[in-house]
C-alpha cells in the first residue's frame, strides 16, 4: 500500500516585518547619493590641498642654486706707453700717407710722401712755431737771433730738399698717427704715474693728421711702436695694492677691450711716502686697437673664488645670521651662508649644495612651514 501524498508549502524567510512597497528603492537611492557627496567632497578636499600646495610652493619661489665663480678685481686707471720713435716732417708742404693706422711696417716701408709747396715771403720763425709746440725749443733759441744768424745756420739745420720727399720706416713697427706729447716717457727713459685729473691738466692734446693736410718742416707727422711690448702704468691704493705688487703677473681687463683679459708681466713697483704703490706691467699681447689709447681704465683680476650663486633677493637675516631659506624634506628651513663676494645681482656664498632648493622670495614664506610637492 503506498503512502499518502503530501502537499509541500513555501514558507516566506526575512528574520523582520515585510516592508512596504516603494520604501526600500528610496532608502537605496539616498545610500547612493550619500556615497556620491562623500565621494566629491574627497575630491574637492584633493583639488584643494594641491592648489594650496601648489600656491604655497609658489608664494616664495624655490629655485635650484648652482656652482660658479667670481673674479675680485680692482678698477684703476692708467697711461699706456711703448717703446717708440717719432717721425718729423723733413720739409714743409702736402703729405700724403702710404699706410693706415695700426698698421704694422717692417724697417724700410715707404710711410708717407711730402711734396712741396710755393709760399712767397715765408716768416721762417712763425712757420717753424706752427704746430711743432716743444719739439722745437731748441730751434727757437736759434731763430729768435738776428736775422743774419739764422740765414747762416738755416744751410745746417734746414738743407733744402726735392720738391718730393719719401719717408720710410728706420725701425720696424706698429703705425699710429696720433701725436700728444707722452712719446717721451716710456721703457726706453722712465714711466709716469699720474691719477685721471693730473693726466687731463697736462696734456696738451692729440695731433691727427690725415693724407693732404699741410705740415709744418720738423713737425711730428706719425710714430712708430713696438710691434709685441706695450706697458701699462698705474696708482694703487695700499689695499689691496700691497698683494697686488707681490705678484710677479697680474690679469687685466682693459675697458677698449673688455672682453679680452689679457696676462702681465711686473717691471716696476714702488711705494710712494703716503702709501699708494706705483706699478708698470708689460703686456706681449696686442688687444683691441690698444695703439689709439694713451690713458684707460682697467680692472686688475687679483683672485679668483668659487662658491654657489644666489640671486641676492634671497638673503635675509635670521638672529644676526646671514643665510637663506631652503626646503628641506617639504619644510622651509633656514640655512646660514658664508658671503665669499659679489657678481652683478648674485652673492657669492658657501655652506650651500648645488642642488639646494633656496626660497626666492624668503618675505612670503615662514621657518617651519610645511610645503607640499
Amino acid at each position: 500500500m503506498r503512502p499518502a501524498r503530501k502537499r509541500l508549502r513555501v514558507i516566506k524567510g526575512g528574520m523582520g516585518a515585510p516592508r512596504e512597497k516603494g520604501k526600500g528603492a528610496g532608502q537605496d537611492r539616498a545610500a547612493v547619493f550619500l556615497l556620491l557627496l562623500l565621494g566629491l567632497f574627497l575630491m574637492a578636499q584633493m583639488l584643494l590641498g594641491w592648489v594650496w600646495s601648489s600656491f604655497n610652493r609658489n608664494a616664495g619661489g624655490v629655485i635650484t642654486v648652482v656652482e660658479g665663480s667670481v673674479d675680485l678685481a680692482l678698477t684703476t686707471g692708467g697711461i699706456l706707453t711703448f717703446a717708440e720713435e717719432l717721425l718729423f716732417a723733413p720739409q714743409s708742404g702736402f703729405i700724403h700717407y702710404r699706410i693706415i693706422e695700426g698698421e704694422r711696417v717692417p724697417v724700410g716701408r715707404e710711410m708717407a710722401v711730402i711734396t712741396a709747396y710755393l709760399q712767397e715771403n715765408t716768416d721762417t720763425e712763425s712757420e717753424q712755431a706752427q704746430g711743432n709746440g716743444d719739439y722745437l725749443e731748441r730751434f727757437r733759441r736759434w731763430l729768435s737771433d738776428d736775422r743774419d744768424e739764422t740765414d747762416s745756420l738755416s744751410s745746417e739745420f734746414f738743407p733744402v730738399h726735392d720738391r718730393e720727399h719719401v719717408i720710410t720706416a728706420n725701425r720696424a713697427g706698429l703705425v699710429s698717427l696720433r701725436v700728444d706729447g707722452w712719446e717721451m716717457f716710456g721703457p726706453d727713459t722712465a714711466f709716469i704715474y699720474l691719477n685721471a685729473e693730473e693726466f687731463q691738466q697736462k696734456t696738451p692734446g692729440v695731433q691727427l693728421l690725415g693724407s693732404g693736410e699741410k705740415v709744418s718742416r720738423f713737425m711730428p707727422i706719425m710714430r712708430i711702436m713696438d710691434n709685441y711690448r706695450w706697458y701699462y702704468s698705474t696708482i694703487l691704493p695700499p689695499e689691496p695694492g700691497k698683494m697686488i705688487a707681490e705678484e710677479a703677473y697680474a690679469k687685466l681687463r682693459f675697458s677698449f677691450a673688455p672682453d679680452q683679459p689679457i696676462y702681465a708681466e711686473k717691471v716696476e713697483a714702488r711705494k710712494r711716502e703716503e702709501g699708494d704703490l706705483e706699478i708698470t706691467w708689460q703686456m706681449n699681447q696686442a688687444v683691441g686697437d690698444f695703439y689709439n689709447h694713451r690713458w684707460s681704465t682697467a680692472e686688475i683680476i687679483y683672485d679668483h673664488l668659487e662658491g654657489i650663486l644666489i640671486p641676492k633677493d634671497t638673503m635675509l637675516e635670521v638672529d644676526g645670521k646671514k643665510g637663506v631659506f631652503v626646503v628641506v624634506e617639504g619644510t622651509v628651513v633656514f640655512q646660514e651662508v658664508n658671503l665669499l663676494a659679489e657678481k652683478d645681482d648674485y652673492f657669492l656664498v658657501e655652506d650651500l649644495t648645488p642642488d639646494a632648493r633656496v626660497i626666492a622670495r624668503p618675505g612670503r614664506v615662514k621657518e617651519g612651514q610645511r610645503l607640499l610637492w
